[in-house]
């Protein structure tokens, strides 16, 4: 299970993030502060599978859809504040430091980028939701699919 685990990190870093990087000169410097981000960060590097969502432990989340909103709008984890992918960054000094935030999306994909980013601003407890809501549903996790105006 933690071979899988690292694997499936080191694939979303090299899917979600290369790209990024390929577009952008980084100096030594911000290079030297991603080494450091690896060294402190987990062997989880912030995944939270839903089988690890109890409801003791759910309260005390922070759940972030970063979907379009149309699909947050049709289906969402019950109480999920929606933000766009493209803005979590932008508007994280709206998010707590002191609780677990959890990102999520269908899959996981871009979920995984904003908690990678996250975490390397300095958001320690920000988490993606391994899988997404897809795997959420399949767990047997509530959604909310009561559509929103």
């Amino acid at each position: 299970m933690r071979r899988l685990l690292t694997g499936f990190v080191l694939l979303l870093i090299a899917v979600g993030v290369a790209p990024f990087l390929a577009h952008a000169q980084a100096s030594e410097t911000q290079i030297d502060d991603l080494v450091s981000f690896f060294e402190f960060s987990d062997d989880a590097g912030g995944m939270l599978l839903p089988r690890q969502v109890t409801p003791e432990l759910a309260p005390g989340m922070t759940f972030i859809d970063v979907r379009p909103r149309a699909q947050y709008q049709n289906a969402r984890i019950p109480g999920a504040r929606h933000i766009d992918w493209k803005e979590v960054l932008k508007r994280r000094r709206e998010l707590p430091r002191d609780r677990t935030i959890v990102f999520y999306c269908n899959t996981g994909a871009h979920s995984s980028q904003v908690s990678f980013a996250m975490r390397y601003a300095g958001w320690e407890r920000a988490l993606v939701l391994v899988g997404g809501l897809d795997a959420w549903r399949a767990h047997g996790h509530r959604v909310d699919d009561k559509p929103l105006p």
